[in-house]
């Protein structure tokens, strides 16, 4: 493909007819609405970070995120998910699911999985990939999108705890079929790499509406490219 595309008689063709030779971005034909498709097949799931999308999307609609589903709860852990602890884990159509059951149940065909503010220690890594493969065996077909882990701004959890987190997890998605890492955490950083002070509502982990619109920004354009 590669040598028929930097050919002499290829490049030549497209000059005749007024094409620059190798400007085509397949991204850029992906129409709002096909993004926005996807996104209602999917569920958003996650802790209280992503339970902040509901707020946004109160404030300012939902706009190319669609009709997606918001299945989160504040103090969601890895932890509370596999002992089932219902009082902490997110609901579908009012009812408390660990996240396998959230996904078979929902019919989605797509799933973006948002953990980690509450599980940074020893053994996180494999305790989520562990958690994943038990997702992976219940919803075979499902593809899962994993959004790195945010950053905090005063570095509790610590962001260089995050950031192992995340390598983990991206190595996970990329040995495993069906998972992509989607790197929202440089998104939402500042250079030092901990939470733009613009973008935190608490000094602490939680985002601001600015923040989610970043968030989206960088879902959306992840999902273009997909």
């Amino acid at each position: 493909f590669l040598s028929f595309a930097n050919s002499d008689e290829f490049i030549a063709y497209c000059e005749e007819h007024v094409i620059v030779p190798g400007s085509g971005n397949g991204a850029s034909m992906i129409s709002d609405a096909d993004v926005t498709a996807l996104f209602s097949n999917a569920l958003l799931i996650g802790s209280s970070t992503t339970e902040g999308f509901n707020l946004y999307f109160g404030r300012y609609g939902r706009g190319i995120m669609g009709d997606i589903t918001v299945c989160s709860r504040v103090s969601y852990s890895l932890l509370n998910d596999m002992t089932t602890r219902t009082s902490y884990i997110p609901m579908l159509n009012g009812t408390p699911m660990r996240a396998r059951d959230l996904i078979r149940n929902s019919g989605c065909g797509y799933a973006f999985i948002c953990m980690g503010t509450n599980d940074i220690q020893n053994g996180v890594v494999q305790r989520y990939c562990s958690w994943l493969d038990d997702i992976r065996s219940v919803n075979p077909n499902t593809v899962i999108f994993i959004e790195a882990c945010t950053p905090s701004l005063d570095n509790h959890p610590s962001n260089s705890d995050i950031r192992a987190l995340n390598a983990g997890m991206q190595e996970y998605c990329n040995t495993h079929a069906g998972f992509y890492f989607i790197d929202t955490y440089s998104a939402l950083a500042d250079s030092n790499g901990v939470l733009q002070s613009r973008y935190c509502s608490d000094g602490n982990v939680h985002i601001t509406y600015q923040g989610y619109a970043e968030w989206i920004d960088t879902l959306t354009d992840y999902v273009r490219q997909y």
